[in-house]
This record gives C-alpha cells, sequence and structure tokens, in this order.
C-alpha cells in the first residue's frame, strides 16, 4: 500500500495557480527570488509525505544550490504573497530545486494563493 501512495504521488499533477505567485526565499540576511515562475506541486497526504513541494526551474536550481551553500543551520524563510508560509531550518545545501513544505494546512493561506492567487 505504502507504494501505491508513494507512485501516486510522484504522478498527480502540479496544482495550477490561478495566477504565478510571487515567491522569495530568505536564510539569514540573504534573498533569493526565483527568475522563472515556480510551481508548487500538491502531494497525496500520508504521514510521511509534506502536503506540498515547491519546485523551481532552470537556471534557479542552479542559482539557489549556490545561495544555500554554506548556510546550513540557518532559519530558512519561504515567502508567497508576502506571508511566511514555511521556516524550517536548512539542513543541507538544496540541489535540486524542490523544497517540501510540511506545515501548510488544508484550507490554509499557501493552498489559497495557488489556488486564488495573492489577495
Amino acid at each position: 500500500m505504502k507504494k501505491v501512495l508513494q507512485i501516486l504521488a510522484l504522478i498527480l499533477p502540479a496544482s495550477a495557480c490561478a495566477a504565478p505567485v510571487p515567491v522569495r526565499i530568505e536564510i539569514g540576511d540573504g534573498v533569493f527570488v526565483p527568475a522563472a515562475e515556480v510551481g508548487f506541486r500538491r502531494n497525496l497526504r500520508t504521514l510521511s509525505t509534506p502536503p506540498y513541494t515547491l519546485e523551481m526551474q532552470e537556471p534557479d536550481i542552479a542559482a539557489f544550490t549556490a545561495f544555500t551553500e554554506g548556510r546550513s543551520g540557518q532559519r530558512m524563510r519561504v515567502i508567497v504573497c508576502g506571508e511566511a508560509v514555511f521556516s524550517p531550518d536548512l539542513r543541507a545545501p538544496v540541489s535540486n530545486g524542490k523544497i517540501d513544505i510540511h506545515n501548510a494546512p488544508e484550507g490554509g493561506a499557501l493552498e489559497t494563493f495557488i489556488t486564488k492567487g495573492c489577495p
């Protein structure tokens, strides 16, 4: 059953945004603003799967990898539509352009921004 859920999570389409939403990521005193539109994939809800995954495109993936180098242990704030939606401590450089957002409640601000755009 777990394997089936993992496969379904991989094939579910990314959530369609009503309009591109502004995203910025702060780590320490540094700010990263993706040049290309980011996508948000809504994951199948399980105990071990985050509700959403933010997915960047090239060339942002390489630029974000460089931005996160040497910043391990610092607080990372993911800001969407001007509101912090996720604030974990960065454990390691992010080299795949994906940020799993673990604390986004169903019907919360992030879901509203993704489906309806910024207020």
